[in-house]
């Protein structure tokens, strides 16, 4: 004898008052329920995809029965599909759909003719600061406590002293993070000045490599979400003009100079290290047995790179004097230098007629001076501690070879012989 089919295991039950749908399992993958219009009346059936669709349904209809409007239940099949959907879109949120329809209306009566995902995408872009974001003051605090601490991957002093400053021009900028749009950024680095002139592209770069390194260190910790404020900032193309000196200005400059002032533009000129390179050098990095600068990563920094320089004639003939010499090549701080060199540069172009000072100029000139003479834009990379797009925009001004001859053929000789003053 055949078993009667077992009715399938209800999974819910609505109940409101004395009506109670139940929902039952429908196969593998369905969800039914059933329920009459009338109480004598034919069963209607209706299957779902999702559990949480025929749940919500279920309690919809035992409220309308019970509140006497069954009628308005009564749905097309469109209708059905469409609140099907709606349904399991909202699932995820736990947002019924009478409150989701309210809220829906209101907004669309608030924004016109703008779509509720205009809406998001605009509030997302601009709310990204989390509540719990303390200050900007003491963020920066705290970033620049773990520079410090940092043993991994330690900063200089000279990198501490130059990114504080800015750090702290960004916190009194803003305050509160929620403050920083991609326009109160914008507006904040082009209106930066130096002495109540607009800062250089170079330095206009620095400030916003500096709120990035501000925001990556908020959004590692969770306080920030969402598109950086830097997105629509791009950086400024600052390739400078690369200015070289000429054999005659150079030699004027050599002949001219101060004593004290040799080294500086000798290594320089003839091994094309940055100042702030020079201003970390110590006389016994100058290996004259080997023929080599040893520039190690503390004296590189961050911008460059260790390396051995080699030291070509004109250089060893200049330095010559200074080669028992021990210590520090410039005693002091980096800034101290160049606040030093910067009364030497406008000394120079004062009582050197004709001589007019070109910014970075000396290492400009070995970049291109070293390529010409050796035709090999590689070595002369590998040496300047630079990648070949740098040297390309910054350091490669192409000169003629008879003039790269000459220069490399600048040497002490007789015709400078009294002619190195100091200026007073």
């Amino acid at each position: 004898m055949k078993k009667p089919a077992q009715k399938p295991k209800p999974v819910h039950v609505a109940r409101c008052n004395a009506v109670r749908i139940t929902v039952y399992r429908n196969g593998t993958a369905r969800y039914g329920i059933t329920w009459r219009k009338l109480e004598h009346g034919p069963r209607i059936r209706e299957t779902f995809g999702t559990r949480a669709a025929a749940i919500a349904r279920a309690d919809a209809i035992a409220l309308a029965l019970h509140n006497g409007r069954a009628d308005v239940l009564t749905l097309t099949h469109a209708d059905r599909e469409n609140y099907q959907r709606a349904i399991e879109a909202l699932a995820p949120l736990g947002i019924p759909l009478h409150a989701a329809v309210a809220e829906y209306t209101a907004a669309r009566a608030i924004l016109g003719t703008h779509s509720i995902h205009e809406a998001a995408q605009f509030f997302a872009s601009r709310r990204i600061v989390q509540a719990k974001a303390p200050p900007t003051a003491e963020i920066v605090a705290s970033i620049l406590g773990d520079l410090r601490a940092d043993v991994i991957q330690p900063v200089s002093g000279t990198y501490l002293s130059v990114v504080t400053p800015r750090l702290r021009a960004i916190a009194a900028a803003f305050p509160d993070l929620s403050d920083a749009t991609p326009e109160t950024v914008a507006r904040f680095l082009r209106t930066l000045q130096h002495r109540g002139r607009p800062v250089s592209p170079k330095t206009f770069n620095h400030y916003r490599a500096t709120f990035a390194l501000l925001w990556r260190w908020c959004e590692l910790r969770g306080l920030v979400s969402g598109k950086t404020p830097l997105a629509g900032v791009k950086r400024l193309d600052a390739p400078g003009t690369r200015e070289v000196f000429t054999v005659g200005e150079l030699r004027a400059l050599l002949a001219y100079v101060p004593r004290e002032w040799i080294p500086l533009v000798a290594l320089g000129a003839f091994a094309g290290l940055r100042v702030c390179e020079i201003a970390r050098l110590s006389w016994d990095a100058l290996c004259w047995d080997a023929g080599e600068i040893r520039i190690r990563a503390g004296v590189a920094g961050k911008r460059g790179s260790p390396r051995n320089v080699p030291m070509l004639e004109p250089l060893r003939a200049w330095l010559a004097p200074w080669r028992n010499a021990l210590g520090r090549i410039y005693p002091g701080t980096e800034r101290a230098l160049g606040r030093r060199l910067e009364w030497f540069h406008k000394q120079a172009a004062a009582h050197i007629p004709g001589f007019r000072w070109k910014e970075n100029a000396l290492r400009h000139s070995f970049g291109s001076y070293h390529a010409a003479k050796f035709q090999n834009l590689e070595l002369t990379r590998a040496i300047m501690g630079t990648s070949i797009t740098m040297l390309r925009r910054h350091y490669h001004d192409p000169q003629f070879q008879g003039d790269a001859e000459q220069f490399w053929n600048i040497l002490p000789t007789a015709d400078f012989a009294g002619k190195i003053l100091a200026i007073a």
